[in-house]
């Protein structure tokens, strides 16, 4: 194996488009559509989502991965349920304590080479209960809330718009957000609320396509997968199954091989897929 090969792939000197060839084969723009972030392992032909706990298997790529899709995002949709799970949850760029440059590099990426003169907005899905108002996920950036009209009176009092939806679901929010302008839309919600995004798109003629390169699929169903493959034998807490293996082939394609990167845990593969109606 070459000392090239033995090279941890984040190097602090690289830059983003450097670093997005290494893993995907090619530099990344700005999110087009929906696009979602996945730490999975493969078992029993399904991809399955570990749940966020103390001893979950973590990767220094895929805090990159997760960082980087952050930069190229105008919205981030997740839920009031990750923020009560998470309750140090933050969204300022971050890597580890050794990647301070890394991420001065990413904050120049998002305003200088993608054109976002503002943080993203956060879209959070929630009932209402026992909301976190005072989550450092909140502070210091616009957010948005989404809730039914029983949800809205556990709300008041808080820094964050709230709409009202009739029937709240992930998809209503994408939905929402897609008619007043989102384009670069970035996915963090766990399995069962996030699997409406993934079944077939249907054809809606009043969705507004304001980008022509952007058909009116992108407003109903996931069209990036940046998935950061596990392969370990190590009990692992599942929170559910993410994508049959046979489906997610069939609906999506690999853009390159990918990068094989081998942690203390187990052995990682990083592989961006998109839909295979993306020409």
């Amino acid at each position: 194996m070459t000392d090239e090969e033995h090279m941890h792939p984040l190097q602090e000197d690289a830059t983003i488009e450097a670093l997005s060839q290494k893993l995907y084969g090619s530099p990344l723009p700005r999110i087009r559509g929906i696009a979602q972030v996945v730490s999975a392992v493969e078992r029993q032909g399904a991809l399955f989502v570990p749940k966020i706990e103390p001893g979950t298997p973590k990767s220094k790529v895929d805090l990159f991965v997760l960082s980087l899709a952050r930069a190229r995002a105008d919205v981030v949709v997740l839920t009031g349920k990750i923020l009560r799970e998470e309750p140090e949850l933050h969204y300022e760029p971050t890597l580890h304590d050794e990647s301070s440059a890394l991420v001065e590099t990413l904050i120049d990426f998002r305003k200088s080479t993608l054109g976002f003169s503002t943080k993203p907005l956060l879209a959070v899905l929630t009932s209402g209960c026992s909301f976190p108002q005072d989550h450092v996920a909140l502070r210091g950036r616009e957010c948005r809330l989404f809730t039914s009209k029983a949800g809205v009176s556990s709300l008041d009092n808080i820094g964050c718009s709230v709409e009202i939806l009739e029937e709240p679901s992930i998809t209503a929010v994408v939905s929402w957000l897609w008619s007043r302008g989102y384009r670069s839309i970035l996915i963090e919600a766990g399995p069962s609320t996030a699997k409406d995004l993934y079944q077939d798109a249907p054809v809606d003629p009043a969705v507004d396509t304001v980008d022509p390169a952007v058909d009116t699929k992108s407003a109903h169903q996931v069209r990036e997968l940046l998935l950061s493959t596990l392969k370990s034998d190590m009990p692992i807490q599942m929170a559910g199954k993410l994508l049959d293996s046979d489906r997610l082939h069939r609906a999506f394609r690999a853009t390159s091989a990918g990068l094989a990167w081998n942690e203390p845990n187990g052995a990682w593969l990083f592989r961006r897929m998109i839909h295979r109606d993306i020409l």
